[in-house]
């Protein structure tokens, strides 16, 4: 592809293809005839650097004893395309390789669909052909749960058939750089509560810490990057402040997350007061009695009662 468009580019894919010799000067040559001789003579030079010029040095000294272009091409078309039967024995292993390719633990999106675009490629290359609608379909197989909000926001709001390539790529890498950003600005609240504004529930880690605790129920919650985490039980948990002590309920167990996450959106429906104002964060009852105030810290508001 790079020779092809380098000497489509160059206007000289004609001279490189075409098997003729350039006809040698007759005995008093006219300016015309020496002028179209010299042209000829020039674009069959040039056709050959062209293709000296896109290989490897290794590929270089098997092909710098061919005297024209046209013989340096069938030479490399043979070697690496071969006759109708060792392509198609290429373009099965291509296929084999590319539904092999399963997306790893920490790869970047764009390095996996990196991957499978070359693949993909090197298949339409052997004049066979893998439609970018089936490029959008292993994409969406993902198996790694971290990119299932993603793609099921896509499957619900679009048909599978209508999805663009660089739509599914865009939604995914837009997930991951906010993962990413996350991970930038790490908040080490471990022994205490993160008040957060994403999250519809409160949630922690450590059973020991409930009054009252109701292991039947099961569920799985979304987190803010997107991933679906279990859920173990659910009950009501102390929460002491400076002024009282006050029992928050509708807790749950989750215990995968590495912190206690106190949900804004479900104190504001128990009728407590969240104030965001001054670089502080201020949480009081229904009777404004102020419970904790919780100054900013590295862009996030985390308290240990």
């Amino acid at each position: 592809m790079k020779m092809k468009a380098l000497m489509d580019g160059a206007d000289l894919w004609d001279a490189g293809l075409e098997d003729y010799k350039i006809a040698p000067l007759p005995t008093n040559p006219t300016l015309n005839q020496i002028k179209f001789h010299k042209e000829g003579v020039t674009r069959k030079t040039k056709a050959k650097s062209c293709l000296y010029f896109v290989v490897s040095p290794a590929i270089f000294t098997r092909i710098m004893r061919l005297d024209y272009a046209k013989a340096i091409w069938d030479y490399l078309k043979e070697e690496y395309e071969g006759d109708e039967r060792i392509r198609g024995i290429k373009v099965l292993n291509l296929l084999r390789e590319f539904e092999q390719q399963r997306m790893q633990e920490g790869q970047e999106v764009m390095d996996y669909v990196d991957k499978l675009v070359r693949i993909a490629n090197k298949v339409r290359i052997m004049e066979s052909n893998i439609s970018d609608e089936r490029l959008v379909q292993k994409i969406l197989v993902l198996e790694l749960e971290k990119f299932e909000a993603t793609i099921a926001s896509l499957e619900n709001t679009r048909e599978l058939s209508d999805l663009k390539l660089f739509e599914v790529l865009g939604a995914s890498q837009a997930q991951e750089q906010r993962r990413i950003l996350r991970k930038e600005e790490p908040v080490e609240v471990k022994d205490g509560w993160l008040v957060d504004s994403e999250c519809t529930n409160h949630m922690i880690s450590n059973e020991t810490l409930f009054r009252t605790l109701d292991k039947s129920v099961k569920s799985r919650v979304m987190i803010g990057n997107g991933e679906f985490i279990a859920v173990e039980g659910k009950g009501d948990v102390m929460l002491e402040g400076p002024a009282c002590t006050k029992l928050i309920s509708g807790v749950l167990l989750v215990p995968e997350i590495d912190q206690k996450l106190l949900s804004v959106g479900q104190l504001v429906e128990k009728d407590y007061k969240v104030l965001f104002e001054k670089g502080q964060c201020v949480i009081g009852d229904a009777k404004e009695h102020v419970l904790f105030q919780i100054p900013m810290r590295e862009k996030c508001f985390s308290f240990n009662p």
